[in-house]
């Protein structure tokens, strides 16, 4: 537009009014090179601002990446807490199940122990009792045969203490 106005009809030509014509285009034509130097201004700022633009967009992209990473990530420490929590309460459960069992087994060791301990005096009495037994049919037994299927006593082992 105002190169348009830079090339009047006076252009070029010699008049009286030279000066003042001649200030005008000068005027005219810096403000030409002050337009165009704008123009490119403009486009420079324009494709900066594209390139800021995209830039923000990928930002924007990258954030929204970034948020979901942190609430899964949250989400799996949330689940990982809940597991060792649960891990832990199963520890101790087997813990008591184990000093439980423990337990037990102590008890039942005593009983055992006490109930072989009982078995063996009652194994000492047993032995005893056919002792006197074979005692006092060994002097029957001299002058009668023992009773049918019992063969020898003294040859059977029986009686003898072990």
């Amino acid at each position: 537009v105002v190169q348009g106005l830079c090339a009047g009809p006076h252009a070029g030509g010699g008049g009286v009014g030279m000066p003042l014509e001649h200030e005008l285009r000068e005027r005219c034509e810096k403000l030409e090179a002050a337009q165009h130097d704008s123009h490119q201004e403009v486009e420079r700022l324009t494709r900066r601002r594209l390139v800021l633009e995209k830039a923000l967009s990928n930002t924007r992209d990258e954030v929204g990446v970034l948020r979901s990473a942190r609430a899964a990530l949250e989400a799996e420490g949330a689940s990982k807490e809940r597991h060792e929590g649960a891990l832990r309460q199963q520890a101790l459960a087997l813990r008591l199940d184990l000093q439980r069992s423990r337990e037990e087994m102590e008890r039942r060791e005593v009983r055992h122990a006490r109930e072989i301990g009982e078995l063996q005096q009652e194994v000492v009495e047993l032995r005893a009792r056919l002792v006197n037994f074979h005692t006092d049919h060994a002097a029957g037994a001299s002058t009668a045969s023992p009773p049918r299927g019992y063969g020898c006593w003294t040859h059977a082992g029986v009686g003898r203490p072990s």
